[in-house]
């Protein structure tokens, strides 16, 4: 008794469910598939999705029948139930629809390759001319968005850097330097000349614990093509450039100290004085990320007969003990030139060292890597020893011996 009745159920259950069962099925598969596209179109779509209506438009306008009363089912007839059931559940099976396949687009299209000669393509970018006024300072309202443009670049979060760069007319992209195949992350503006928002080359795999900074491209010759050089053969952490050269801007400086460059007075383009440039706010970001790394910044001077070829300094004159970076360095120079003709490096960190002329105290970028608290006006009072300022004559740069004077011997720094 008790499995005819199961039985009389099953059969009545099959019958009734048989007219809405197709109905049901492309309800839940467009239900299934516009839940799915959706999350791939913008909010303003229309309701309707690849041609196919959504669940919420469809509607029965027919009321529901009520349902036809139980009939018994008798013993002999159990088996021709049972072919009628194997008959609908063959029916349905035939009827059911694959799972749509959706192809889901990926998260970003892979960022533009640009593959140049590194070293030239420094070279030719445009860093404008003395009194063209293109500079435009970071105003307040923009600093912190630009910083976290920065952080976000040096912690490799593309989507951060791709957020904010459009509002400084930069753009991210990989270099690939076509002399040795090496892949560099560049952030930079998309106009040459820009605004002074600045140059930043990251390699993919940094190999050595330093940050490379060349502040007074073209003013100071050949600094910033000595950076690339360096970039390429010794792999820092980033290289950092000023995209604009620093007499571009009229306007001067309130900050202190003075210069025979533009005139005699600070610039607002020239970017190691003047705190509201992007490269300074970029040097900021630098020194918090990449807690750990030595920034050294290159420069170059007018050589007069009997003066050291180089000056190396952590942006202070105050004596430093033996083994920190401004006495190792300015050793490894003397080292490297021994037997050149030219006279020996000397640091603005050594008493014994007489002849120190260019010590960078002025430097923004040496007064915030050293402490001080108001970078415009105000010299550091100590020495971190995280920050270089080297002043070179031209031939360290350019020529004969060259850049590969200061090669070798950061080489010695770091192996």
């Amino acid at each position: 008794m008790l499995l005819r009745r199961w039985g009389a159920w099953f059969l009545f259950v099959l019958f009734v469910l048989k007219g809405c069962t197709c109905q049901n099925q492309v309800t839940t598969e467009t239900t299934t598939e516009t839940k799915l596209q959706e999350s791939f179109l913008p909010d303003d779509r229309p309701s309707e999705v690849g041609g196919v209506e959504t669940a919420s438009d469809v509607t029965d306008a027919s009321p529901e029948k009520p349902a036809p009363k139980e009939e018994p089912i008798s013993l002999e007839n159990e088996a021709i139930a049972q072919e009628k059931v194997a008959e609908l559940s063959s029916e349905m099976q035939v009827e059911v629809s694959p799972e749509p396949v959706l192809e889901i687009p990926a998260e970003r299209p892979a960022l533009p390759i640009l593959r140049v000669d590194l070293v030239q393509w420094v070279k030719d970018w445009n860093y404008s001319s003395d009194g063209a006024n293109r500079f435009r300072a970071i105003s307040s309202s923009e600093q912190a968005s630009f910083e976290s443009m920065i952080r976000s670049f040096l912690q490799g979060d593309r989507a951060g850097v791709e957020r904010q760069a459009p509002l400084f007319g930069m753009g991210l992209s990989r270099l690939q330097d076509t002399v040795d195949g090496k892949f560099y992350w560049l952030l930079a503006e998309t106009a040459s000349p820009g605004v002074g928002r600045g140059l930043y080359l990251r390699p993919e795999q940094p190999k050595r614990g330093f940050v490379l900074q060349s502040p007074h491209p073209i003013k100071d010759t050949a600094t910033h093509t000595q950076g690339a050089l360096l970039l390429r053969a010794l792999q820092p952490q980033l290289l950092m450039i000023a995209s604009l050269q620093r007499c571009d801007a009229s306007q001067k400086t309130s900050c202190d100290g003075s210069t025979t460059q533009c005139g005699g007075a600070y610039r607002i383009s020239d970017v190691a004085h003047f705190a509201e440039s992007g490269f300074h706010l970029a040097h900021t970001v630098v020194s918090s990320v990449l807690s750990t790394a030595l920034v050294l910044q290159l420069h170059g001077f007018a050589w007069s007969t009997g003066e050291p070829s180089a000056f190396v300094s952590n942006g202070t004159t105050k004596a430093s003990t033996q083994g920190s970076y401004s006495l190792r360095l300015r050793d490894a120079l003397v080292a490297v030139l021994q037997g050149s003709g030219l006279v020996a490096p000397q640091s603005c960190n050594d008493p014994n060292d007489k002849d120190t002329r260019l010590c960078g105290t002025n430097n923004l970028q040496g007064r915030h890597s050293n402490g001080s608290t108001a970078v415009c006006t105000q010299g550091a009072s100590q020495a971190t020893d995280r920050f270089l300022h080297i002043e070179q004559r031209k031939e360290l740069r350019t020529g004969t011996p060259g850049p590969s004077v200061m090669e070798q011997a950061l080489r010695q720094l770091f192996p």
